[in-house]
């Protein structure tokens, strides 16, 4: 389509069988943002910005790695850099060839890194022309077969959702991001802004995938830049976890709280009994206080007489956990999130209302939401809504 619109014979006759459909991540959050989004994502493809582009390039590189690792040694990572930068550099600009050379190669070398440590080596089980989208380090190398637990597409008609897998190992979902490791607080914020339920779509996928544990990993590639760079990384300071539990108590809490404090150094806070006096003085300001949003207060640890790298210990990591349990049921450490299964069951709940409302709207039409932001839509130039009432529709998709 060349910008002018979609007629509506030309849409209702998609409907039949296009929108007979589970949702993805992405076009869940078009629905909730703007149903007749939605609509369009399902008609209409782009081409791949630069930044989603370098994520392309960089998950083709992961699988063949965990495919085919002994033939990327033997080539030399030098010789995949090299490749990614070739196709990268038509979409970045000549001016930042080498700030694109140095990316890559971090990214490459995280990538790598933790595939190593995982000891990731998968079985070459499927033929490359049954997935959706071939790898094109696959078919430039000549590789005519890939594993079934990388770019796995699970699909679960009764939840109404479906997803692309980057990973499973050791029942283990991951998922890499070519981009700067976000603190579990901007990642839930991310979830709020940009209705991103990855992570819920995953974990509830997950039960059709052997020796499920109920854990997903992101893995943030570019992180970490002069470990990298130096040859010391630790991929472990790469990833934010979200941990699925039956149920996320109080003893859960205390004993992640003791195990986090040892793994940081902090073999002070070893006892139990330290975090539950603390968790205690917190709650009561909180009930004193009748809301959540309390600041840090000294005087709740000053009978434990901390350090200085101990105050800002406990004010950064723990008290923060301890707020975010009290208020949200969930337990949010420096890099990892637990969280409830009642919380996954709601979040499915709602899927499946919003989907029999789809499939509702599917036989008659896909409203433009009000409140959407048309300004900033990539589908505004194709929007009929915005055709027909020959506005600027900045704002209200009418």
């Amino acid at each position: 389509h060349n910008g002018e619109g979609f007629t509506r014979d030309e849409t209702l006759k998609h409907r039949a069988d296009g929108f007979r459909t589970n949702f993805s991540k992405s076009s869940y959050a078009n629905y909730l943002e703007c149903p007749h989004k939605f609509e369009l994502g399902k008609l209409i493809d782009f081409e791949d910005n630069d930044s989603k582009e370098m994520g392309n390039l960089v998950h083709y590189f992961a699988e063949l790695y965990a495919c085919y690792p002994d033939f990327v040694n033997d080539m030399g990572l030098e010789t995949f850099e090299k490749d990614i930068l070739d196709e990268y550099s038509g979409l970045s600009y000549p001016a930042l060839t080498e700030v694109d050379r140095c990316r890559i190669h971090v990214n490459l070398l995280n990538t790598k890194a933790m595939l190593d440590e995982l000891e990731v080596r998968l079985p070459l089980d499927t033929p490359i022309d049954r997935d959706r989208e071939v790898n094109r380090l696959f078919i430039r190398y000549g590789m005519m077969m890939k594993s079934s637990y990388f770019e796995r597409w699970v699909s679960d008609d009764e939840y109404h959702i479906e997803g692309r897998m980057d990973l499973i190992w050791g029942g283990t979902i991951y998922d890499f991001k070519s981009g700067k490791i976000k603190t579990p607080e901007e990642y839930l914020d991310h979830i709020r802004k940009y209705r991103d339920h990855q992570a819920y779509f995953y974990l509830a996928l997950s039960r059709n995938i052997p020796e499920r544990n109920g854990r997903f990993v992101l893995y943030y590639t570019s992180s970490n830049e002069d470990d990298a760079l130096s040859g010391n990384i630790d991929i472990w300071k790469n990833m934010l976890e979200i941990i699925l539990e039956d149920e996320v108590t109080y003893d859960l809490l205390m004993d992640c709280l003791v195990r986090e404090a040892i793994k940081d150094g902090h073999t002070r806070f070893s006892n139990r009994g330290t975090f539950e006096r603390f968790y205690s003085n917190i709650q009561k300001k909180m009930e004193e206080k009748n809301t959540p949003n309390i600041s840090f207060d000294k005087t709740l640890v000053a009978w434990l007489d901390p350090t200085e790298e101990e105050k800002l210990y406990l004010k950064d990591v723990v008290f923060k956990c301890i707020k975010n349990y009290i208020k949200l049921g969930q337990i949010v450490m420096k890099n990892r999130i637990i969280t409830p299964r009642y919380k996954l069951d709601e979040f499915l709940e709602e899927v499946d209302e919003n989907h029999a409302r789809m499939m509702i709207e599917s036989r008659t039409e896909f409203p433009a939401s009000k409140g959407a932001n048309c300004s900033d839509c990539d589908y505004r130039v194709f929007c009929t809504k915005l055709k027909r009432s020959g506005e600027g529709g900045e704002g209200n998709g009418e």
